[in-house]
């Protein structure tokens, strides 16, 4: 009896770990996107190296659109309140924190957050600017 409780908690667990998926973000460049929504907004990237390097992997212009980019595709999203989601992610950054400041913008550290249908929940560290 004891052996069978093993391996079922065994079973059990295997069955909830295989049901996570994971997200895997990947970045895209601004050639990619349409030129409609170059200008005003947020531009995120994993590292201040991707950034300067002009790989993205978030965008949002301040209210009509969003997109990320997941397994290489990338994805639109719609805002709905303080997110941006579609019928398979819900995607926003949070803890913002200015690291330095422009004329008409500031450079940010903070956390893009993703959430997908089935509820995996993925973290970002993140690196951009917001501004015009």
């Amino acid at each position: 009896m004891k052996y069978f409780s093993l391996i079922l908690t065994f079973l059990i667990a295997l069955s909830c770990n295989s049901q996570k998926e994971k997200i895997d973000i990947s970045t895209f460049e601004l050639s990619e996107i349409p030129e409609s929504l170059y200008g005003c907004g947020c531009l995120f990237s994993k590292s201040k190296q991707e950034y300067d390097a002009e790989k993205y992997m978030y965008l949002d212009d301040f209210g009509d659109n969003c997109l990320i980019s997941i397994d290489n595709k990338i994805i639109f999203l719609k805002p709905e309140g303080d997110k941006y989601k579609n019928e398979y992610y819900t995607a926003y950054i949070q803890n913002k924190i200015q690291i330095d400041e422009g004329y008409e913008s500031a450079i940010y550290n903070a956390e893009l957050i993703i959430v997908d249908k089935k509820g995996n929940r993925r973290i970002y560290k993140v690196y951009g600017i917001c501004g015009c």
